[in-house]
């Protein structure tokens, strides 16, 4: 559903235009970066429960969670990034085309 405004063939829902199809990413991923960004520089561990978890990989409950934010934070948003690349690379093919 995420997806329908951007790239969806439904009639039902039509597509955004490219700029409007930036911004609505843009606007999406500023959420997931700021939950990245509180669970990346959290002090404390947030999930008390998680800290008597067992350990898998030898890291500290902390660290396992600044690493999750990261990824969450950075990694996870790059898809996003991506996804408008393509979009502003199409939008300036079709202007090129039409000016």
């Amino acid at each position: 559903l995420f997806w329908w405004p951007v790239m969806g063939p439904a009639p039902s829902v039509p597509r955004l235009t490219p700029g409007m199809a930036m911004l609505y990413l843009f606007l999406a991923q500023i959420p997931m970066q700021i939950l990245g960004a509180i669970i990346t520089f959290a002090d404390d561990v947030l999930y008390t429960w998680y800290a008597d978890a067992p350990r898998t990989w030898g890291l500290s409950p902390l660290d396992d969670q600044k690493i999750g934010g990261l990824l969450m934070w950075v990694a996870g948003n790059l898809w996003i990034w991506g996804a408008m690349s393509v979009l502003f690379f199409r939008w300036a093919r079709q202007e090129r085309r039409e000016g």
